[in-house]
């Protein structure tokens, strides 16, 4: 291999190793994201089951929390972005929910699948880089 060679299959291997990470991190992210939404949508229908006027805790981030109660269990409120908030009817967000989760679970197959395939990627080439870095120290 010349050295122009044996460069650039180095800079391949670094330019794959920075895309796993950034997949990974992606994954990580997108992974949290399906975890909250999971969990968003347990907690929605748990509503649907509550008896009015009962007692529960209201997130309000950071873990605070603050006792409330359950008048209305037939909606809810959601962003909608910019700041703006509306009311929606639980099953229509817990469809929207479902939506989004699709989404998310589409997108983590398909980072899943790539981070696969570079990280065999990069599994391949370590001993030709490994083997050619060695020709390079003895010459």
């Amino acid at each position: 291999m010349k050295n122009e060679d044996i460069q650039q299959a180095i800079v391949l291997y670094q330019v794959l190793q920075q895309h796993a990470q950034g997949l990974e991190q992606q994954i990580t992210a997108y992974s949290q994201r399906q975890f909250e939404m999971q969990s968003s949508k347990e907690a929605i229908t748990d509503l649907e089951k509550a008896k009015a006027n009962n007692e529960i805790l209201v997130t309000l981030g950071s873990g605070f929390y603050v006792t409330g109660s359950v008048k209305d269990k037939t909606s809810l409120h959601t962003t909608i972005g910019a700041g703006y908030v509306t009311k929606k009817p639980v099953k229509d967000a817990i469809a929207l929910i479902e939506t989004q989760l699709k989404t998310v679970d589409e997108f983590l197959e398909k980072a899943n699948a790539e981070f696969e395939q570079t990280t065999t990627k990069i599994q391949e080439m370590t001993p030709v880089i490994q083997m050619a870095l060695q020709t390079m120290q003895k010459e």
